[in-house]
C-alpha cells in the first residue's frame, strides 16, 4: 500500500518496527530521501501524523511532488533492481 500511495501523491507516515509491513514503508520512504516520515516510537507517529495534517501548505506540497520524486528514485529503477535481484538470486542457489 506505501507503494501504491505515494504513487497517487498520498503521504505515508510509518513506524519503523521489525514487521514486513513496516520495513516495506521504511524502506520506500528512505528510497525516497523522506525519513522524515519514519517514526521510532507510537509518540513520534502521532506527532508526525498531526504535523502533516495541521500544515495544509506543506501537506498540499509534498503531495504535488510524491509522484515525480517517486518516478526518478531507486525505487522507479527498474533495471537496477532487475540487475540486483539476479545477483541476489544466484547468491541464494
Amino acid at each position: 500500500m506505501t507503494y501504491e500511495a505515494i504513487w497517487m501523491g498520498a503521504p505515508v507516515v510509518t513506524m519503523h518496527r521489525n514487521t514486513f509491513a513496516s520495513r516495506h514503508s521504511t524502506s520506500h520512504l528512505m528510497a525516497l530521501g523522506a525519513p522524515e516520515l519514519i517514526a521510532t516510537d507510537e509518540s513520534t507517529y502521532v506527532q508526525l501524523a498531526v504535523n502533516l495534517a495541521s500544515d495544509p501548505n506543506a501537506l498540499a506540497q509534498m503531495r504535488q511532488n510524491l509522484h515525480s520524486t517517486m518516478k526518478v528514485s531507486p525505487i522507479c529503477d527498474h533495471p537496477r533492481f532487475a540487475a540486483g535481484f539476479n545477483i541476489a538470486a544466484r547468491h541464494v542457489a
